[in-house]
């Protein structure tokens, strides 16, 4: 069949060549179209639901919100785990589904669970709201406004609100876009309290008006003619003068009273919550969201053109710096790819040209590359897989392994050449010779990688496309070497001069001729005496396992952002003004080191937990973030020094890290930090056990900060009402917990809207100067026949504490310990374990590692388990290949083996064992197969005209020699620069390349000496017996 296929090509160059280029044209056109993304298209299964409930306390939320919503939400199907957290005045409940749970259908029945709970939830709380996180949905380019003139920064957010938000809205792809910073406007209604007491209302009343008057309400529909009329009643106000205008009520003359009778309407600015600066200047940003089909190259060329005419209309008047591109890291990446790719290909070329001597045979190979990647990517397009972060590496690890196939196709070529056969001949018979060794080989190298498809774990979700882009570019490298190569070389080969290489340049380099009678004397020699080699080798594994005790154990290999982070943490309560102020110095200290642009957050928008709710909570917070080169991180350690000495800022916990990349921000985990869990019956208990050991943590030098989840509880004014009097005065104790709560902070009571934008309506209380008890009892309230009564008398209090948050996970109450580490290493990682350990020894509680640590713990044993798995499958399709139990079982006899070269070179690289090396093990598996295949292959050939089994051994291995030596030396070379760290975005390849590169210089040693040698043992013993 094959050799029918081979001959019909040979007659039909023009057509393969003609096919071949249509590939190449139509994988050209699906560069242009593929989607370009930094992730594949991934859904974390994890929602979480944020309730608030204003001006509670967290065990009023824990009791009258999240108890609610947790023994409801328990019934939902294939959820694994629900957490919860109540804080004051916030219920958030994290639920964790199984790998492969439809999101779309979980919200859809969390929705109705909590429209059926909603009238059970207190009237104050807000709709429960669905965060769902993903990170295809973070913003795919940020931007930084500043005024360039000394203008009003309050007016920066207004102006882009009005002027410049609409024309990014309007971009075709752009799905949604959030600002953020700046002042925000609000209509306050500033109560006089006299002059509502006077008038006989009440703050109940004021509300009611300013909710019921804002509205435009239908009222049906009147027959006109042949048609209908909408009718609905007007009344939504329109400036801010009917707001003033809006009538109250009437005095006992029928007199009516309006809003600005009894209280002053005026357009503000909001209290800020936060302060944004972009180079030490009030900034605002905007935060772009593409839709999930839009191409990013296309969207961001998009962007700077609009950027660039809004320049035009206000460039006198306004800055603009983009902060965050996305396409910025995928170009990044694209580039970076194809640079690795010429100089491994180049590498890779040379090689060739060492072993083979010619010029012809290496560009043979080298033009299978070109038509390899464009014919992959042609399959991506038609697959709907993206050119992503995944997608890419997947390439990467490929373009080391395209010349397996042809290597071996023209190795059996050029043996046929060798024994004198015409060039028709040689490559027909060479390619039929070959073939079954091919497609094993190929077979098992795809194998290996698909339990990495199927998994539903972390690993699958994550990997699951870089094992389909590695799966299609086998598969297409080896589609080309039994199409495109035998046509090639039948018309190239015409013109090679058949000279053996003698005179080539590079002939002294590499003699092969006289290497392999070296190499063929030393294995004649071994044969007889395989304990010469089997003692060193048993010795070598064995220190190999034992350093495996030696090496950091990592989920994901560490990726350089290039950004980094100052923080700075604040005392609980520090005002927010006086952290502003505090972060000039910071800003001031700061630029005296680092000459480059950065970007200031004090505090934190509320939006960012709305957006990502697996944040930790952190209060009180500066952080100064920027970029440095990798010959400028040593001045990171100078801030730190110079900011520790300055007196002004010793209150301040300081501490400066390397923002993590995109993974690391999806898997929820960093080397620096480590979340464990205590957990018990008792919350005194737990929070006391959890105070222990943060004062025992914090002595450790090694330790920033420790932060707990039930840390010491808070003091808190209760406030109970005498229900019998408050009934004699026709009041409720809601009326109560208004007049306070707008008497302290105010309440947004509804909007005002003028065109697209909205403005919340605040009312206070004016001149409210509450600072002690006493003032708050002395605050008077209207009683239904009209008497203005204080609050002492319908209300006593009395002071007591509460924790500020309950964590649960399950039904269980649980202390969360973070720790923040100055460094992440697996010493110092084990030395604050041994401490909790010691500390934490009580029955009546225990110790937990955080949720996110165990899915890791989980996602490597998978890994491993994997990797068994992937071998297993590969001996049972050897097995079926071969009809033999035995042989497949040699096959894989080395396999161990690769752990003797792979462990002391990750040692010896400063590298962990993480995912990647895992993904670099496996495909070496597929490797060592590969080239055993290939020995079986020729030992089968040469044991039919060959008596002898050490003759037939010996002359298989001079045949693999020389194919082996090709394909070991081009993967290497191919991964060189991945290894050397040459371009941008390579650390994730990097323990991958240098598990393989290493892996492949012990696999040609175990293919050329141990796979005959075992063979030997096995056909000599099956000979005696």
């Amino acid at each position: 069949m094959i050799r029918k296929f081979i001959t019909a090509l040979l007659y039909k160059p023009i057509a393969v060549f003609m096919a071949a280029g249509l590939v190449l044209i139509f994988g050209i056109i699906s560069f242009n179209q593929i989607k370009f993304a930094l992730l594949p298209n991934i859904e974390y299964p994890r929602l979480t639901i944020l309730t608030k409930f204003e001006n509670s306390s967290a065990v009023e939320v824990e009791n009258l919100v999240t108890k609610y919503l947790t023994d409801t939400l328990n019934t939902v199907p294939r959820i694994e785990q629900i957490e919860s957290d109540s804080c004051q005045g916030l219920s958030i409940v994290r639920i964790r589904f199984k790998y492969g749970t439809d999101l779309a259908i979980s919200t859809l029945e969390i929705r109705e669970k909590l429209d059926q709970i909603r009238d059970l939830l207190p009237r104050e709380a807000a709709r429960p709201l669905i965060s769902r996180f993903n990170p295809g949905e973070s913003p795919f380019m940020q931007i930084a406004f500043t005024f360039k003139n000394s203008e009003d920064e309050r007016k920066l957010r207004p102006y882009l609100e009005e002027n410049v938000l609409f024309y990014f809205e309007r971009v075709e792809g752009i799905g949604s876009v959030q600002i953020s910073g700046g002042y925000k406007k609000e209509i306050l209604v500033e109560i006089d309290p006299e002059k509502m007491n006077f008038y006989k209302t009440s703050i109940d009343e004021i509300k009611h008006k300013i909710i019921s008057q804002n509205k435009n309400i239908p009222a049906g529909q009147l027959p006109f003619g042949n048609k209908e009329l909408l009718i609905k009643t007007k009344s939504q106000f329109e400036s801010v003068e009917d707001i003033r205008n809006l009538i109250i009520g009437s005095t006992q003359n029928f007199e009516h009273f309006y809003l600005s009778d009894i209280s002053e309407v005026n357009e503000v600015y909001k209290r800020k919550q936060s302060y944004v600066r972009h180079n030490g200047k009030d900034a605002v940003i905007l935060s772009l969201y593409k839709e999930s089909s839009r191409n990013s190259f296309i969207l961001s060329k998009d962007i700077k053109e609009i950027i660039k005419a809004q320049n035009d209309i206000f460039g006198d008047l306004l800055n603009y710096e983009i902060i965050f591109n996305e396409s910025d890291y995928i170009e990044a990446s694209i580039n970076s790819l194809m640079f690795s790719l010429a100089i491994g290909a180049f590498l890779a070329y040379l090689s060739l040209l060492i072993i083979l001597k010619n010029t012809i045979s290496p560009t043979l190979l080298v033009i299978t590359i070109p038509l390899s990647i464009i014919s992959s990517i042609l399959v991506f397009r038609f697959l709907e897989i993206s050119l992503n972060l995944m997608s890419m590496g997947g390439l990467a690890i490929g373009i080391g392994m395209l010349f397996d196939s042809s290597n071996v196709v023209l190795s059996g070529i050029e043996r046929n050449l060798q024994i004198g056969k015409n060039l028709t001949e040689a490559v027909i018979d060479g390619v039929v010779e070959v073939f079954g060794s091919v497609s094993s080989a190929t077979l098992t190298t795809i194998i290996v990688f698909l339990p990495l498809i199927f998994l539903e774990s972390l690993v699958g979700i994550l990997f699951s496309e870089m094992a389909f882009s590695i799966i299609i570019i086998i598969l297409v490298s080896y589609l080309i070497s039994f199409s495109f190569l035998p046509v090639s070389t039948l018309i190239l080969y015409k013109f090679r001069k058949n000279n053996n290489g003698e005179n080539f340049l590079l002939y002294r380099i590499f003699n092969e001729d006289k290497i392999k009678q070296k190499y063929t004397r030393f294995l004649q020699n071994l044969l007889p005496q395989p304990i010469k080699i089997l003692i060193p080798l048993t010795f070598a594994l064995t220190l190999a396992l034992f350093s495996l005790s030696f090496l950091d154990l990592d989920f994901l290999p560490k990726i350089s952002s290039g950004r980094y982070v100052l923080r700075g943490e604040f005392p609980k309560g520090t005002p927010l003004q006086v952290m502003n102020e505090k972060s000039f110095q910071l800003e001031k200290e700061f630029k005296q080191k680092i000459k480059k642009d950065y970007f200031t957050i004090v505090s934190r928008d509320e939006i960012e937990i709305l957006k990502n709710p697996n944040l930790q909570k952190e209060k009180y917070i500066i952080q100064i973030e920027f970029s440095l080169e990798e010959d400028e991180i040593y001045l990171i350690s100078e801030i730190l020094s110079n900011l520790h000495k300055n007196s002004e800022l010793t209150n301040i916990k300081l501490w400066i890290e390397e923002k993590g990349d995109l993974l690391s921000q999806l898997v929820l985990f960093r080397r620096d930090v480590i979340n464990l869990e205590i957990t018990g019956d008792s919350p005194l208990a737990i929070s006391e056990a959890g105070l222990n050991l943060k004062k025992k943590l914090e002595s450790n030098p090694k330790v920033i900060f420790v932060r707990l989840g039930m840390d010491t509880q808070e003091p808190e004014l209760l406030i109970e009402s005498d229900k019998l009097k408050l009934a004699s005065f026709g009041l409720l104790n809601q009326n109560i917990a208004d007049l306070i709560k707008i008497s302290l902070r105010g309440e947004d009571v509804s909007k005002y809207k003028v065109s697209s934008s909205e403005t919340d309506i605040r009312i206070h209380l004016k001149d409210t100067n509450l600072k002690e008890t006493k003032d708050l009892l002395d605050l008077r309230l209207l009683t239904r026949s009209g008497e203005n009564i204080a609050l002492n008398n319908v209300v006593k209090y009395r002071e007591s504490t509460s924790y500020p948050s309950i964590q649960r996970v399950g039904s269980n109450i649980v202390n969360n310990v973070y720790i923040r580490l100055q460094d992440g290493d697996s010493s110092t990682r084990e030395e604050i374990l041994k401490i909790f350990k010691s500390e934490i020894n009580r029955k009546d509680f225990s110790l937990l590692p955080s949720d996110e640590i165990r899915q890791i713990e989980t996602a490597m044993i998978e890994l491993l388990l994997t990797l068994l798995l992937s071998t297993v499958i590969v001996y049972m399709v050897l097995s079926g290949i071969f009809e033999t139990f035995a042989i497949s079982f040699i096959m894989l006899l080395s396999a161990p083996l690769i752990l003797a070269g792979t462990i002391p070179f990750i040692l010896l690289s400063g590298s962990s064992l993480n995912v990647s090396s895992f993904i670099g093990m496996i495909l070496l598996i597929g490797v060592l197969v590969d080239n055993a295949s290939l020995f079986y292959e020729y030992f089968s050939i040469y044991s039919k005209t060959n008596s002898s089994i050490k003759d037939s051994v010996l002359l298989a291995a001079q045949e693999i020699f020389r194919p082996v030596l090709m394909n070991n030396s081009t993967t290497i070379f191919g991964m060189l620069p991945i290894a050397f760290g040459l371009g941008f975005g390579t650390e994730f390849q990097f323990p991958l390349s240098i598990v393989v590169i290493s892996g492949l210089i012990i696999s040609t040693f175990a293919s050329l000496l141990l796979v005959p040698l075992f063979f030997y043992i096995y056909f000599r013993k099956k000979a005696q017996s």
